[in-house]
């Protein structure tokens, strides 16, 4: 899922202006000395507490369609600055300090995205997950397991804190390791995201019911430990990840190599599932396998989610897909609907960067 700080501003500062602003406020992010404000569109490479970073950010003017409830409170801010970013704490960490201040030396108003935020909460916000950032951009205990991983699991590729399970064929299959700085401990999630299913990052997924191994809502347990917070400094770690990946993550992972493989699995787990991000790609993933009838089974529970008076951005464009492709469905346009799926498709994996993964033969068992 994509969030956003989002702020209106009189006038947008300049480079220099910006960087004194968080300088003054002791905030450790440094912008890129090449940025124009005014010009730049897109991910903006920062520095964060000593660490490469970023965020994405996009310029606008005020459209009262943006963000209705802010209309009132708006005034003359009639530039928009939109901070996009991911569940990483990185990125979310420089979209925070970098609105926060906006907030507190150019009278900014900041919405977190529908929500009117004080630069007081959005720095409490940025110093809450500072230290989990750190460790994401720069963790050497957990960089190490990463390239232990890489180099031990056969058919997997590493991309990013996943290693991804190859060929990349309909579905990107893997295992992330999610440091928790809390406890300089990390969590393990599986993902199952088909690439039908439109997204900017794969998203954290509800772990599959067909592994067979001890999981929570959505992280595996350490079989020798039975918590989901596994340590770095624990040598038998990489081994226990290794051996789960092998005798379980493979075996299903192949079960669900093929578009009616995926769908079926999903459908038999999600059709009754509350959260739309599992809603929605398993509507996509029955819709690819032209399974229409369990399509427009989860279509419809994305639209009885709809609330006219709760609704944001991400949302909106989520029952849009579905409306779609439900209609699609309905008229018997089985081209179209091809079509679309390709389309989307094309923009998870190059939005996600897998582009490079597309070709890669695996090593499974197939």
């Amino acid at each position: 899922m994509s969030m956003n700080y989002t702020v209106f501003i009189k006038d947008l500062p300049s480079r220099l202006e910006w960087q004194n602003y968080l300088d003054q406020a002791e905030i450790p992010l440094k912008l890129m000395e090449s940025l124009e404000v005014n010009k730049y569109s897109g991910f903006v490479p920062m520095e964060l507490a000593g660490y490469e970073a970023g965020v994405e950010i996009y310029l606008d003017e005020f459209d009262p369609n943006y963000i209705p409830e802010a209309n009132e409170f708006v005034g003359d801010r009639k530039k928009v600055i939109t901070f996009s970013f991911s569940s990483d704490t990185g990125p979310l960490c420089c979209a925070a300090a970098a609105a926060a201040v906006l907030a507190r030396f150019a009278d900014g108003l900041i919405y977190f995205d529908v929500i009117p935020q004080s630069y007081e909460q959005t720095m409490t916000e940025f110093y809450e997950f500072l230290p989990d950032a750190k460790i994401q951009l720069d963790p050497t205990k957990h960089k190490a397991l990463l390239a232990i991983l890489a180099q031990k699991l056969a058919g997997f590729a590493l991309v990013g804190n996943a290693l991804l399970y190859l060929p990349l064929g309909d579905c990107a299959r893997g295992v992330t390791i999610v440091p928790d700085s809390r406890f300089e401990d990390f969590q393990i999630s599986i993902l199952v995201w088909p690439l039908v299913a439109h997204t900017e990052h794969l998203l954290l997924c509800s772990c599959p019911t067909g592994l067979n191994i001890e999981v929570s809502s959505y992280y595996i347990y350490q079989p020798s430990t039975g918590r989901c917070s596994w340590n770095y400094d624990d040598p038998g770690a990489a081994s226990e990840i290794i051996d789960l990946a092998t005798n379980n993550l493979v075996p299903y992972f192949e079960s669900i190599n093929t578009p009616l493989g995926l769908a079926d699995a999903l459908f038999e787990q999600f059709r009754n599932e509350q959260h739309i991000y599992d809603i929605e790609k398993t509507g996509m993933a029955c819709a690819a396998a032209g399974k229409y009838d369990e399509a427009l089974i989860m279509f419809d529970r994305v639209m009885a989610q709809s609330n006219p008076n709760l609704q944001f951005d991400w949302k909106i464009a989520i029952e849009e897909r579905c409306t779609m492709i439900a209609e699609l469905i309905k008229e018997n346009r089985v081209e179209e609907i091809g079509k679309q799926l390709a389309e989307w498709r094309t923009y998870t994996i190059n939005k996600c960067g897998l582009a490079s993964l597309v070709n890669i033969a695996g090593s499974g068992q197939s």
